[in-house]
């Protein structure tokens, strides 16, 4: 079964986009031929114990092959200029376990699949009830997937997927499955995403063609332009600072949104940091509004500090707000221009995180996408 589903670098003292799902189905569904694809499956009430398990590695590596794409400059694509490692696309998960009497459990893949008992291959089986026999034996899953990366979840009584299963890249060395917060059947870890908030803004300057918005601070997310329409351009240039902004196609970061339609519709931008936007009108084009989403990684914060002095309490908290900013699928090293993982941003961002956030997460995802 197959689920296909910027502050500055100075300041670092301090899906994932809308997934769709789409389920492809090995086994003998009710109305569902093998290998036929379904748009919509119930997710079924999950009462059975399991989670999510995959290669170790390989999650952490997926996602950074995201991230690190995901750089603009002057509205250019920026890759990164060094090896980029792949999850393995092929692995084998293994379990020996031992019931006393039969047990049914529900298999889900993200990746196309097959099981072996005991080195035999099942055939014609019901993924949602596949029946294990009683007694000792050894349950393998093989499982590819080139687009993502593979994964494995089995919900059971007595016997479910956890980090005491073993995973091999057929290089017939076996290690602990990797896991993490992942439950959802019809969420594997290939859908993980930041969460989302709205933000507003405010109209600081307006001309004719064009508009100075301010958002109030420094912030990371998806621009919003309400009702757009007509026919021609609108430009939109990020800043930290107005002068930024203004500066146009000076300024590190902006967007050009081609527009031709009659009908006003609301067109939403890739993240961008900024805290000012430019928005520059060409042809015969208009808008509502600017808004926009903030993504952020929900995190608790731990640590905290006061003291008698405002300023250096100003201090903190800017560094703090920061810190969070750059805390995202890993610990970035600035969040408008680069967006990438340097080891030296890193390190100091281990450190800090341990004291305000003690998000643990963050910092595997970190060391596993810059070991590759």
């Amino acid at each position: 079964m197959k689920i296909n589903y910027l502050l500055h670098k100075n300041l670092k003292l301090a899906l994932l986009s809308l997934f769709i799902p789409v389920i492809t189905v090995s086994g003998n569904y009710p109305g569902v031929s093998p290998g036929g694809n379904i748009d919509i499956f119930p997710a079924p009430e999950v009462t059975e114990k399991g989670k999510w398990i995959w290669y170790p590695g390989d999650f952490d590596i997926w996602l950074h092959t995201l991230v690190g794409g995901r750089r603009q400059e002057k509205a250019q694509p920026y890759p990164p200029f060094w090896r980029v490692d792949a999850p393995f696309a092929l692995v084998k998960f293994d379990k020996t376990y031992e019931l006393e009497k039969p047990e049914k459990i529900k298999i889900y893949a993200d990746g196309r699949f097959h099981v072996r008992i005991d080195g035999r291959v099942a055939y014609d089986f019901d993924p949602l009830a596949f029946e294990l026999p009683a007694g000792k034996h050894r349950l393998d899953f093989l499982i590819e997937n080139y687009e993502t990366f593979p994964s494995l979840l089995v919900q059971g009584k007595s016997l479910f997927t956890d980090e005491s299963w073993n995973v091999t890249n057929q290089n017939f060395k076996f290690y602990k499955a990797a896991s993490g917060k992942f439950k959802d059947p019809l969420k594997p870890p290939s859908t993980f995403s930041l969460e989302y908030k709205p933000i507003s803004a405010t109209v600081i300057q307006n001309d004719r063609n064009s508009q100075l918005i301010d958002f109030g601070k420094e912030t990371f997310g998806k621009v919003i332009v309400e009702k757009l329409a007509g026919k021609g351009m609108l430009a939109l240039y990020y800043g930290e600072t107005k002068q930024e902004a203004l500066a146009m196609k000076d300024a590190e970061t902006y967007d050009f949104i081609d527009v031709d339609w009659n009908i006003s519709e609301n067109c939403t931008t890739e993240t961008r940091a900024f805290r000012y936007i430019y928005a520059v009108k060409e042809g015969d084009t208009s808008f509502d509004k600017i808004s926009g989403l903030y993504e952020y990684l929900p995190v608790e914060y731990r640590g905290h500090f006061e003291c008698s002095d405002e300023l250096l309490n100003k201090i903190y908290d800017i560094s703090l707000y920061t810190l969070h900013l750059n805390t995202r699928e890993f610990h970035l090293d600035g969040i408008k221009r680069d967006r990438w993982i340097w080891s030296g941003d890193a390190y100091q961002s281990y450190l800090m995180n341990f004291y305000t956030f003690f998000d643990e997460d963050v910092n595997k995802r970190t060391f596993y996408a810059l070991r590759g």
